[in-house]
């Protein structure tokens, strides 16, 4: 077994592991590894919104601009495309985008920061940008599975199967900075309003997680029993979260489904949230029914087929410095993203 922590950021240890000595992990997970010469990477999430109804042609322009600007650039990012719809009822076509070192920020300077400008602002299509770029030593990723998604198919190869998996805390121990820092909260989140746009900064060490599914590679009985019994406890949790997350340290949750090229959904879903904390996911992910039950799905569904199963589930966490985020919303309602944790934490309090 692998340690996922690549040797060049092991560090001397000065705060706990979770992991017990005798911990013989019974999972297939691998990590991403990138070179060492990597210093950081950019995860952005490229959003469009808009009111009730039908897709106005405005959102269909500005989405084409979106998706021209990118391939321009020679196919340098990693991309997924996918839609969701929030708890107010707005329409949503997302980008999940990565790239390495400074591609991306070259992208936004140059063409990409027209995204959220006022040039491209319309009544009826609001528009956000939210973009992580965080060191090395700040994010963690494991996968399992026959398919690579997001942070693992940027880096293009993988470890073997690692040590810290299959136990709760496996995921703060994955983090290289966790060996001597407890990456709690630090800050209060800050707006600046300039008309129709909103720029956010957060505090450091937010949490971001996305945790993905596919099901697409599996035989007929494989994608039946996901469809029967992982994908509604999957969407019970999910919806939780949207709905009343902000008790549990949930800022913002969002389950979308995956587009193909053809512009039709896939047999893959993710769910992206972003928490006060990593310790605040840790303690859903520990004991809250919604996230068990769905965890307990994916165990029983590795069960039942063994080492015929062609189910690919990965997550990632990513816990930024607070210059380390890039957060602009134009003309999005004051439920989108981030929004409302910014916004009651910049407003004065009631009398």
């Amino acid at each position: 077994m692998e340690s996922a922590i690549p040797e060049h950021l092991r560090r001397t240890r000065t705060r706990h592991t979770r992991i017990s000595s005798s911990h013989r992990p019974l999972g297939r997970g691998v990590v991403p590894r990138f070179d060492d010469a990597q210093t950081h990477v950019c995860t952005a999430y490229l959003g469009i919104q808009h009111r009730h109804g039908a897709w106005p042609q405005a959102a269909d322009e500005a989405w084409r601009w979106l998706l021209d600007s990118l391939r321009a650039d020679g196919g340098a990012f990693t991309i997924d495309s996918a839609v969701f719809v929030d708890r107010t009822g707005h329409g949503h076509r997302l980008l999940a985008c990565y790239s390495a070192g400074e591609v991306f920020d070259r992208w936004w300077r140059r063409t990409g920061h027209r995204w959220t400008a006022d040039a491209h602002s319309t009544p009826q299509v609001g528009r956000f940008a939210e973009i992580f770029r965080p060191t090395m030593d700040r994010l963690e990723a494991i996968a399992e599975g026959v398919v690579w998604h997001g942070l693992t198919r940027l880096a293009g190869r993988v470890s073997g199967p690692v040590q810290e998996q299959g136990y709760w805390g496996a995921m703060r121990d994955r983090l290289a900075l966790s060996q001597t820092d407890a990456m709690a909260p630090e800050g209060e989140f800050k707006c600046g309003v300039e008309g129709s746009l909103i720029r956010v900064r957060p505090p450091s060490n937010l949490c971001l997680m996305r945790t993905g599914q596919d099901w697409s590679q599996g035989g007929a009985q494989e994608r039946q029993s996901y469809l029967a019994h992982i994908e509604p406890t999957m969407k019970a949790s999910m919806d939780l979260l949207d709905a009343s997350g902000l008790n549990l340290g949930c800022l913002c949750n969002r389950y979308a489904w995956v587009l193909g090229e053809e512009g039709h959904t896939r047999s893959e879903t993710f769910g992206m949230s972003v928490w006060r904390s990593l310790e605040h996911l840790e303690r859903w992910a520990e004991v809250h029914y919604s996230h068990l039950a769905s965890y307990l799905g994916a165990v029983r569904h590795a069960q039942q087929f063994g080492d015929d199963a062609a189910f690919s589930r990965y997550h990632e966490v990513i816990v930024p410095a607070a210059d380390q985020v890039t957060l602009e919303y134009r003309n999005c309602h004051e439920e989108t993203g981030l929004l409302p944790a910014a916004l009651a934490g910049s407003r004065p309090p009631a009398e």
